[in-house]
């Protein structure tokens, strides 16, 4: 297929060469995952659901794709089938992806879930078979935050990236979350969210966890490409505890990072 970029990816090409800006998202009808090889298709979502902001690839869905092998899946695999779950899949990259690289070697099963919007999930369909994905390991299934999730099932492991950026989003998305999470010790949420969503929106949806019966595990702030700084002569931090807060941040600055969260039940909670 064809490497079809859009206007906007040229142009933001352009200012992080000229800039050192860092791109948050990356659109186009077609994008191509290079470390993997992955190609995949950007749905055109209906007028109605653009605020869904789904036909763009986000940092964040990159920084899990390109970091999956943190998501630890071995304890689930070594009793049985690991169960996963993508929630806000978009495009599905970090989805599609783990099940590509599981399929022949661990007992994973994917769920690809989005807004119930035709495109988003006929997009998602298309990437699991232009990526030659055993039908077996993935499934496709739409899904409106804070509603019933019978028709998704329970998983041992879930994986959102940038599903934090609507405060409006916060509760319905806990509600999911809740309701799909496996009863386990060992069941986890993985959570990736750009810090261009801002700091204290982020915060603010921590303090949605504890009604919910779940707690973190771990908050890291995760750096984009974690590169050389040659002016400085020293190796940037790729990694730094999370704060709510820090002084003289720019805009700029939140861009070169994500913040990487770790979710669990709370066993001392009873809800």
């Amino acid at each position: 297929m064809a490497d079809e970029s859009s206007p906007e990816d040229i142009l933001s090409s352009s200012l992080q060469t000229l800039y050192s800006y860092t791109p948050i998202a990356f659109s186009g009808k077609v994008f191509t995952h290079k470390p993997s090889g992955l190609t995949l298709v950007s749905p055109d979502t209906a007028p109605s659901n653009w605020l869904l902001h789904a036909s763009s690839i986000w940092i964040a869905s990159l920084f899990l794709a390109n970091h999956i092998a943190d998501v630890s899946l071995t304890a689930f695999c070594q009793n049985g089938r690991a169960h996963v779950l993508e929630l806000g899949a978009g495009s599905g990259l970090p989805g599609i992806l783990l099940a590509k690289r599981t399929s022949s070697k661990l007992n994973v099963t994917v769920t690809l879930s989005d807004y119930p919007d035709e495109a988003i999930l006929s997009a998602l369909e298309e990437n699991v078979r232009i990526n030659n994905i055993p039908p077996a390991s993935v499934r496709v299934v739409g899904h409106a935050w804070g509603q019933s999730t019978s028709t998704l099932g329970t998983f041992d492991i879930i994986l959102a990236a940038d599903t934090l950026w609507n405060p409006d989003l916060h509760t319905p998305f806990c509600q999911t979350l809740s309701r799909a999470l496996r009863r386990s010790d060992q069941a986890r949420i993985y959570l990736v969210a750009g810090l261009h969503t801002g700091r204290w929106t982020i915060h603010r949806y921590l303090d949605k966890l504890m009604p919910f019966g779940l707690t973190i595990v771990s908050m890291i702030e995760r750096r984009v490409d974690g590169t050389f700084d040659s002016e400085e002569d020293h190796i940037r931090p790729t990694e730094r505890e999370w704060m709510v807060e820090r002084d003289g941040e720019e805009e700029s600055e939140r861009r070169n990072w994500v913040v990487w969260i770790v979710v669990k039940w709370d066993v001392n909670s009873s809800s």
